[in-house]
């Protein structure tokens, strides 16, 4: 796999646009494998974060336009990817299922 940018700007501008940047597989750990980065970015300023440090203490920034979350590695890159496809499609399917219902 070799590196690539994705960019995906929906039609409205409140909706949440993602770029995913990404070396592809390199072969090695963090330091020495691949990175993939995902941005996800809103002109409305919705964005809101919430994190936990390695303490347990958890954080919370709002009214954020964009936030970056980072991945290094192989397995951590292929992971990434790999959930991003899964939860994306599993959503999707979810709603259509209910579109069916609520027409029926």
């Amino acid at each position: 796999m070799s590196g690539y940018k994705l960019d995906y700007y929906p039609d409205m501008p409140e909706q949440v646009r993602m770029e995913l940047e990404t070396t592809g597989l390199m072969g090695g750990d963090a330091g020495h494998g691949g990175w993939t980065n995902v941005r996800f970015s809103c002109d409305s300023e919705t964005i809101i974060v919430e994190v936990e440090d390695r303490f347990g203490n958890k954080h919370r920034a709002d009214d954020l336009r964009a936030v970056s979350v980072r991945v290094e590695g192989d397995w951590e890159t292929t992971g990434m990817l790999e959930a991003l496809a899964k939860v994306g499609l599993q959503v999707m399917r979810l709603q259509n299922e209910e579109s069916v219902r609520v027409i029926r």
